[in-house]
Parts: structure tokens; C-alpha cells; sequence
């Protein structure tokens, strides 16, 4: 399955956090089956989405080493518009992201990677 990143409608630099406007397009690969009758985005795919776009704001982040402090606090349907908050530490290597809805955060957490000299 070739990855697939959602819609970015816009992103903007609030100091050193990056915010990307996301539309969750009905259609990606990731609802098909996931499930049926009540399609819902994965985990998996929410933090393989925050690492690519974190590579596309600040660059290479290093060695993946680790998950810390995950959330998955609500559910991220198909057609929805969210923020993609991402910030990172090239010296810590950890890298702080969150997905927020209209009405609530979706899910946040820490990635970590090998610190940067």
C-alpha cells in the first residue's frame, strides 16, 4: 500500500511550533475496511503521518528510538478538518505532535529520535 498523506490545506509557523490544516478526504485508502460501516483513521497511521510532515517542516529527524506519552482521545472520521501540531527538538530528538478537532484533541503524544549534535 503506497502511503497516502491527507489534504494539507494550509500551514503556518507559530514560533517554533508548525500547524497544518488538514481535511481528512473520505476516500484514502485507510478507511476501506477499517471498518466497515463505521470507517475510523488508525493509530498507526496518525503517527506515520506526523512523522512525514515533521521530516517536511524541520527536516531529517534522526533515528526513530522510541513512543512516548501516546493519547488517542477521540476518534478521526472520515471528512473531517483538523490541526496537525508539531514541534520539535533537534537537540532532544523528540518530537511533540497533537491532532485537534473542532471540538476537541484527537490524539498527542511524543516521538522520539536519535538526538542531533
Amino acid at each position: 500500500m503506497k502511503a497516502v498523506l491527507p489534504q494539507i490545506l494550509s500551514a503556518r509557523e507559530c514560533g517554533e511550533e508548525r500547524v497544518l490544516s488538514l481535511y481528512i478526504d473520505p476516500e484514502l485508502q485507510f478507511f476501506m475496511g477499517h471498518f466497515p460501516g463505521y470507517p475510523l483513521l488508525p493509530d498507526v497511521v496518525q503517527l506515520d503521518w506526523a512523522i512525514r510532515c515533521a521530516v517536511d517542516a524541520f527536516g531529517p529527524l534522526g533515528d526513530f528510538r522510541g513512543l512516548e506519552k501516546l493519547k488517542f482521545q477521540a476518534l478521526i472520521r472520515p471528512g473531517e478538518h483538523l490541526n496537525l501540531r508539531l514541534s520539535f527538538d533537534p537537540k532532544s530528538g523528540r518530537l511533540l505532535f497533537s491532532y485537534e478537532g473542532v471540538n476537541d484533541r484527537k490524539s498527542s503524544g511524543t516521538i522520539t529520535f536519535s538526538p542531533k549534535s
